[in-house]
């Protein structure tokens, strides 16, 4: 900061973007619903974040609103005063603009539409096949059905499961009512 705005206190503060990554840390006067920073090299931008850490290690996180430039004037340096909303407090790197993302499926969308589709295998397809199988009857064919499933789950490579795949089909045909819930999870193990 520049000695005109050296009596007042300051904050290091992190200026993170929509999308999660950090812009800049600079220092700053934070100041009821602006904030003041005399790096006047650095880029803030509407929607971006302004984060300072607490003394008990949380950070406090403002959105900006309106970053404005000013010019020196009369002994006051060029500088930014920046309109900002509180957004809240967070755990230090957690909330707002900071996503963790983690798990099966887990996915971020911004500004877009998610047209995705995925799907675990944990082996829950086949127990639920299983299952499902135990409401078919007669017993022969079931057990057709049982044998095609367990080729299909124990196959080593994809074409050892393609060939499952087509017998479990082939034989489940006359039991579609039951068995065409599992369709489409079977088929995305190819």
């Amino acid at each position: 900061m520049s000695p005109f705005f050296d009596s007042f206190p300051k904050a290091d503060l992190d200026i993170v973007a929509p999308d999660g990554s950090v812009r800049c840390t600079a220092r700053g006067i934070v100041s009821g619903n602006s904030i003041t920073i005399d790096d006047t090299s650095i880029l803030i931008e509407p929607r971006d974040e302004i984060r300072r850490k607490l003394p008990n290690g949380r950070e406090e996180v403002f959105v900006v609103t309106e970053p404005t430039y000013f010019d020196g004037f009369h002994g006051i340096p060029a500088h930014y005063q920046i309109k900002i909303t509180r957004k809240g407090d967070y755990p230090q790197g957690t909330g707002g603009h900071y996503i963790n993302v983690s798990g099966h499926n887990a996915r971020v969308n911004i500004g877009s539409v998610d047209q995705s589709s995925n799907v675990v295998h944990d082996g829950s397809v086949f127990r639920d096949l299983r299952l499902a199988l135990q409401g078919i009857t007669p017993e022969q064919e079931r057990a057709a059905l049982q044998d095609a499933a367990d080729r299909m789950e124990k196959a080593k490579d994809s074409a050892g499961r393609l060939a499952a795949y087509k017998a479990f089909v082939s034989l489940a045909a006359d039991h579609m009512a039951i068995l065409a819930p599992f369709i489409p999870a079977l088929s995305l193990l190819l």
